[in-house]
């Protein structure tokens, strides 16, 4: 009987052996799948480096390995068109989401493309730390840049400012397209130095730039009537010398049923004779009966200069 007992106990302890194994077996696998699942796929493109711009129909001096006070561009070159990445099938306006890394701090923001020949494009010329007379972000009104941390400028504005903050040493930094799990393009590049303060007067620079060349964005919609109403609201709100209100949506965003609203610019001279604009955004309630209530001004962007030759164009 007591032979019978322990054959009995250590087929019962082998028993817990083996399924202890395998339960550890299928937790690993479940632990590889769920990594799995959290991973990011990288498509086939890449963006490269250079210290010099690049010509995107005949790349040339490329590198991954920069100093401090090396000027940074880049180039984003897809396997496919964004049209086809983002299946953005008969779209004429598409924003592309651009990330930068730096030990796993990101910033990032869309890059809207609005022509369908840069939407059928497989490249897209990345400014990062450029020289001044070389740098070619913010001067097209077609592709626009959406504004992210600190209500900064994705692009050379939001990418010096970053480079500005590494303290000494050697670091790792990683730029890709995101589009929700997938990184369609993705490269990295090393930067090394004891001082980054050189990005940071290019930053201040570049801001200066922008100021200089930027426009407002171009109406998605013209509506007079729409455009008077936002006028007297912005005077309400202590505008003065309004030049120019621009609808950019082309049509009203619809938020749970509840309201509606239009993204707008305008523009407008301050007593010192200094032209300004910033975004703005105005809503419309819907009423108990589903018709839509009276139009409010809910959101106030940061006031920026502009050149009063720029307003109109």
């Amino acid at each position: 009987m007591m032979i019978f007992y322990r054959s009995m106990m250590l087929g019962l302890a082998m028993a817990v052996f083996v399924m202890a194994q395998r339960t550890g077996c299928f937790a690993a696998e479940a632990d590889k799948a769920a990594a799995g699942a959290t991973e990011e796929k990288t498509g086939g493109g890449k963006i490269i480096f250079s210290k010099s711009p690049i010509d995107p129909a005949n790349p040339a001096n490329l590198t991954n390995s920069f100093q401090a006070g090396d000027t940074i561009y880049g180039l984003i070159q897809a396997d496919k068109s964004w049209r086809e990445i983002y299946n953005a099938k008969d779209k004429t306006e598409l924003g592309i989401m651009i990330v930068m890394e730096i030990a796993g701090n990101q910033t990032l923001q869309y890059i809207t493309l609005k022509k369908p020949e840069y939407i059928d494009s497989k490249q897209l010329v990345l400014d990062i730390a450029p020289a001044l007379d070389k740098m070619t972000a913010y001067n097209n009104p077609d592709i626009q840049f959406g504004e992210g941390k600190g209500n900064r400028k994705i692009g050379p504005i939001a990418f010096t400012y970053d480079l500005a903050q590494l303290p000494a040493g050697k670091h790792k930094v990683k730029f890709y397209i995101k589009n929700y799990g997938e990184k369609p393009a993705a490269g990295e590049l090393q930067i090394d130095g004891a001082d980054f303060k050189f990005y940071a007067d290019l930053h201040e620079k570049v801001k200066a730039a922008s100021d200089t060349i930027v426009t407002l964005p171009r109406p998605g919609m013209v509506n007079k009537d729409l455009e008077s109403q936002m006028g007297k609201l912005l005077e309400n709100a202590g505008w003065t010398n309004i030049l120019r209100i621009v609808i950019v949506d082309k049509d009203w965003w619809l938020e749970e049923n509840r309201s509606r609203y239009l993204n707008t610019a305008a523009a407008a001279k301050g007593a010192d004779g200094q032209c300004y604009w910033c975004n703005l955004q105005f809503t419309q309630p819907k009423l108990i009966d589903g018709s839509w209530g009276k139009l409010e001004l809910t959101k106030t962007g940061v006031k920026r200069n502009i050149a009063e030759g720029n307003v109109n164009k």
